[in-house]
């Protein structure tokens, strides 16, 4: 079983063992060298199983070299999932630390079935492909396969050359070794969480339209104009003829496993005319948390 420990935790036990001067000599410069000689082993275990893990979480990045084929794939995949594409711009790589990423700009015409088949191929993948930022737009005038526009940002990972890698000088001192072995534990744990964060998150986008649709089904008469994820928020709007199916959508949406939390609604009513009749619908708006690491799709297992 692998065990998580934090520098914190790591400073704890070494200070614990018996070998941590005895006598009370105020510690100089020999002194902080022999300490460091005999936590020095510690700190190469730890810092070779956090480095093991790494290794094992980075085969879920991509190589910078296989960026444009996997893109090419991508779009492969929207196509099979008859998904139209009308963009798909990619932006400028920006560097970044420990994990790299490049972003595509995705805009695309297609059905809600489709698209929640995509984003389902999405969270199949061997590599870290993320969706995100994503507005699903009902539109005007509709065929079979073409009920709503959709765009988002669609980003793939991929490894940087991080230098907790590569060896450790074997002419430092111990007191330098062991700095060098704290920092490169505290590289290590930063990088394995994105990666396990960004791994769990894959799913959301799925997961967010399976809610949907299971939601959908069970409120008759409830039409949906826009879905929208920016950042950390969901907004949800759409109408229904009846209140009591509007709160009972919104009330569903707090069963979702973390998914969605923080959920607020707002309704007005409000009367239109249709084939010279006059009849009242009900305008709503919800707003809640999105909390992408609770996801879990079916798709996906």
């Amino acid at each position: 079983m692998r065990y998580k420990l934090t520098l914190n935790k790591i400073t704890g036990i070494l200070l614990s063992f018996p070998f941590v001067m005895a006598g009370g000599v105020s510690a100089d410069g020999q002194q902080a060298e022999q300490i460091a000689v005999q936590r020095i082993a510690v700190f190469r275990s730890i810092h070779a199983d956090k480095l093991a893990e790494y290794k094992q979480l980075k085969s879920s990045l991509a190589e910078e070299n296989e960026i444009a084929d996997l893109l090419l794939g991508l779009q492969k995949t929207a196509r099979k999932n008859k998904l139209t594409i009308l963009r798909f711009t990619p932006k400028k790589a920006l560097p970044q630390d420990f994990i790299n990423s490049k972003t595509v700009e995705v805009e695309v015409e297609t059905n809600f079935s489709n698209l929640e088949d995509f984003f389902s191929e999405i969270t199949k993948l061997q590599k870290i492909v993320s969706i995100d930022g994503f507005r699903i737009t009902q539109r005007g005038l509709q065929t079979t396969d073409k009920t709503l526009d959709a765009q988002f940002l669609l980003t793939v990972y991929y490894g940087a050359n991080n230098s907790f890698e590569g060896k450790i000088s074997p002419t430092l001192k111990p007191v330098e070794e062991q700095k060098e072995l704290e920092t490169r534990i505290t590289n290590l744990d930063a990088t394995i969480e994105t990666i396990k964060r960004l791994r769990a998150a894959q799913d959301a986008p799925s997961a967010v339209m399976e809610a949907l649709r299971e939601r959908i089904v069970m409120s008759p008469g409830l039409y949906l104009e826009t879905v929208e994820q920016i950042g950390e928020q969901i907004t949800i709007k759409g109408n229904s003829p009846d209140e009591t199916i509007v709160t009972q959508f919104g009330r569903s949406m707090e069963f979702s496993g973390g998914l969605f939390s923080n959920l607020n609604i707002e309704t007005q009513r409000q009367k239109l005319m249709r084939q010279n009749k006059v009849f009242e619908v009900v305008n709503f708006t919800v707003r809640c948390q999105y909390n992408p690491q609770k996801a879990v799709s079916t798709s996906s297992k």
